[in-house]
């Protein structure tokens, strides 16, 4: 992939993780001065929808009555308010990460249920945000300039083996990719390598049967 593509989708994350993250700070610190977050108005509130043409009284989400029944449980609502809060928080720290482009598309996803708002058609800023949410996970985005490529460089691409005698009899499901010398041996033999830094000598023997 070029460089200007990549940029181009870590420029994608990061305004996505950059909406996220404002969304979860505004309701943590009310830089509005609304008073503290409480989802139990929108639950009650507004999750009517709408659809092109309805009434703005009018009562048209088929899943109004549930979210209205976690309004009047306050166990929930405080658990919605954290999850609500901390997901979108987290989400927008590390949205580099493929879990959190799933997280969002989730939250996005019960949010667009939820809200039900399709007075100007399904495509509202729900459907946008966890449309973007989907692209940046299959895309594998945090891979570009983000945290997935610290993590990924850590893991190995391949793993391979050298060894100086390959004796046969393999105890692990393990084959060398690089070999010195191959030796036949009885499965009671060993083979002793001697160094010369080490043992004043280059050199491998057979040994017999060694003892259990």
């Amino acid at each position: 992939m070029t460089n200007t593509k990549a940029r181009a989708i870590a420029a994608m994350r990061i305004a996505l993780g950059a909406g996220f993250l404002w969304a979860g700070l505004e309701k943590v610190f009310q830089f509005a001065g609304t008073g503290a977050f409480n989802a139990a108005g929108f639950l009650a509130h507004a999750t009517g929808g709408a659809l092109p043409g309805s009434a703005a009284t009018a009562i048209v989400n088929p899943t109004h009555d549930f979210w209205v029944s976690l309004a009047g449980n306050a166990g929930a609502v405080s658990a919605i308010n954290v999850l609500v809060q901390g997901g979108e928080i987290a989400i927008g720290i590390a949205l580099a990460t493929r879990f959190s482009a799933i997280a969002g598309l989730v939250m996005m996803g019960l949010f667009y249920v939820a809200n039900w708002s399709f007075a100007t058609g399904p495509f509202n800023e729900q459907f946008m945000y966890g449309a973007v949410a989907l692209v940046v996970g299959l895309v594998c985005a945090g891979e570009y300039y983000g945290l997935d490529a610290l993590i990924d460089a850590g893991r190995p691409a391949t793993v391979e083996l050298l060894v100086l005698v390959d004796r046969g009899h393999r105890e692990l499901p393990l084959r060398a990719t690089y070999v010195g010398k191959n030796v036949p041996t009885a499965p009671s033999e060993r083979v002793a390598v001697r160094l010369r830094e080490v043992d004043g000598v280059d050199g491998a023997w057979v040994v017999g049967e060694v003892p259990a």
